[in-house]
């Protein structure tokens, strides 16, 4: 039995009517049988005699008691406060945004994802399901792993243009025939 997967009914009814003088070694041949542990007999044993047999049948709950992470209502309410005076004021009203003006002011700025999930919960998000996703506008690397790390040159240097990421970037090649003693390393940026 995995350590996740709750104990069986039957082997909770029969725990909840163990006898008090069972006799020595009883208790680590019936887990062996039912394939749990002692440690589990005996959480089981103990909530039975507190709380009653009848406890004892049905799993508790394993949900947390709390959410320490969960936003409390009186930021969320402070937080469509700011989104409102920023809207109503004219400048940008995002997530970002509220996110910035909370901090300035000295509020509790929860994150901005959490910040975006307060506005589209209270239907004050407009959604722009035509808006380009953020990531979409960053360009993959076209480096190779050996393009990383020091090359020797000498006097063989050229510029290049990385026409993918449009920016310029110094690529230095050994001749062949170059030896590490005629050059210097330098590190190659990609």
């Amino acid at each position: 039995m995995s350590r996740n997967e709750p104990v069986d009914p039957r082997v909770r009814l029969a725990i909840s009517q163990w006898p008090d003088d069972a006799p020595r070694g009883a208790v680590t041949t019936f887990c062996a049988e039912h394939g749990i542990s002692r440690k589990t007999f005996y959480l089981l044993r103990s909530r039975a005699t507190a709380e009653g047999p009848a406890a004892l049948l049905e799993p508790k709950s394993r949900r947390p008691h709390t959410s320490p992470t969960q936003l409390g209502d009186d930021i969320k309410t402070q937080a469509l406060q700011v989104r409102a005076s920023l809207e109503q004021s004219g400048l940008d009203h995002g997530p970002i945004s509220v996110h910035a003006k909370m901090t300035a002011m000295g509020l509790p700025a929860p994150s901005t994802a959490s910040l975006s999930r307060v506005f589209r919960d209270a239907g004050v998000a407009r959604a722009a399901p035509n808006k380009r996703p953020r990531a979409s506008s960053m360009r993959r690397s076209s480096c190779t792993a050996g393009d990383r790390g020091f090359s020797w040159i000498g006097k063989t240097t050229s510029r290049t243009v990385d026409r993918e990421n449009r920016r310029g970037s110094t690529a230095a090649f050994a001749a062949v025939e170059q030896t590490k003693q005629d050059g210097i390393p330098v590190r190659a940026f990609c």
